[in-house]
């Protein structure tokens, strides 16, 4: 019995000597799959990237994992860690020293000049890690909320890693996102207030724009065996001016959606993407007309 007692006091003490933060050894460390894909987070325009060493990953069976902390910060969120329960808190920010530290935070990860593109998947590499997992209890906005059993968080050299859809719809947001680009895009709904009536607008003109320049092109085609100089010069001043005419109503509506952006303390990103698709399109119409240049 004496023996008994020492024993169980030796373990007592041994387990007092563990840090709080290592007291998770009952859940095995495993190796797993992923790809570090080059995810964008990209929240009312504005494209960020977590820091160095924080890449998301896509697990082997296609979930997408995301850095907890890194989409708390930039979803405008304070984010606490109580290693004695294992709880996550994730709140709106209550003090100005909070919003100070998340606007710090987010100028610090947004990607300047962000250009956003196709990205070839044979570059994106599958690569073996170590995680682990543990029940972690997870509280968005006052409200406790349950990982999915089949998707929990992973922990990953230090940092715990979650999918995306839990951390953002638990937050109530919804989003996007595009596989070819490997873009997360989210807005709120002050921004999308904004944004989406001049988007319609925006997208219709550019609809109507695509569809005269290549009617304009077919004109060419279909007199170019027999076509005069004369009315080549015309045809020639009758493109130029549906270029110019786009490109002015074009202008007239972007100038309107950046002033609104602007007036709302929103980044005007998006409108810059607006001209580069313009800008595009319009390089497209003048190769159509080149070679009837005098």
């Amino acid at each position: 019995m004496k023996v008994m007692r020492k024993l169980i006091m030796l373990v007592m003490v041994i387990a007092l000597m563990i840090p709080a933060g290592q007291a998770f050894s009952a859940d095995a460390a495993k190796s797993i799959n992923v790809s570090f894909a080059p995810i964008h987070y990209v929240i009312n325009g504005v494209d960020y990237a977590p820091p160095e060493g924080q890449l998301g990953f896509i697990s082997s069976e296609g979930h997408t994992y995301v850095p907890l902390r890194f989409v708390a910060n930039i979803l405008e969120r304070t984010i606490a860690w109580d290693g004695a329960t294992s709880k996550v808190t994730i709140a709106e920010p209550v003090t100005d020293g909070d919003l100070e530290d998340i606007s710090a935070y987010q100028d610090a990860q947004e990607v300047k000049n962000s250009v956003i593109k196709h990205v070839d998947k044979k570059t994106v590499t599958s690569t073996a890690i170590p995680v682990y997992t543990r029940k972690v209890t997870y509280e968005f906005d006052g409200q406790v909320v349950e990982e999915k059993a089949a998707t929990p968080g992973l922990f990953y050299k230090n940092s715990i890693y979650v999918p995306l859809r839990f951390i953002y719809e638990s937050l109530g947001y919804e989003i996007t996102f595009d596989l070819g680009t490997y873009t997360i895009e989210t807005n709120s709904a002050e921004y999308a207030a904004i944004v989406d009536p001049n988007a319609v607008l925006i997208n219709a003109k550019k609809t109507a724009c695509t569809n005269e320049v290549w009617a304009m092109k077919s004109n060419f085609d279909a007199k170019a065996a027999t076509i005069t100089a004369e009315e080549t010069a015309a045809l020639v001043v009758e493109a130029d001016a549906l270029i110019a005419d786009c490109r002015t109503d074009v202008d007239a509506m972007l100038d309107v959606l950046s002033k609104q952006l602007t007036d709302a303390g929103f980044s005007t990103n998006i409108v810059a993407k607006y001209k580069l698709e313009f800008d595009g399109l319009e390089i497209l119409a003048n190769s159509f007309i080149k070679k009837y240049r005098t």
